[in-house]
């Protein structure tokens, strides 16, 4: 998952399932202070934004009732 995380440009890989305590507080910090992986959620955020999952699902549904009926 990090590794999509980071592939994404919204955080790091620490590349361990186990990172030390001082690590995830460096990463941290460096997340909070580096506009980039702001800057790339926000983005992200306003693509999915775009999505209607329920509408997607919706419409088969709705053509499937109605051609039963």
């Amino acid at each position: 998952m990090a590794t999509r995380v980071q592939w994404a440009g919204m955080g790091l890989d620490l590349r361990t399932g186990r990172p030390a305590p001082e690590a995830v507080g460096r990463a941290v910090e460096q997340v909070l202070a580096e506009g980039r992986f702001r800057e790339r959620a926000r983005a992200l955020g306003a693509e999915f934004a775009e999505y209607r999952p329920f509408d997607t699902i919706a419409e088969p549904v709705e053509t499937l009732g109605r051609s039963d009926g």
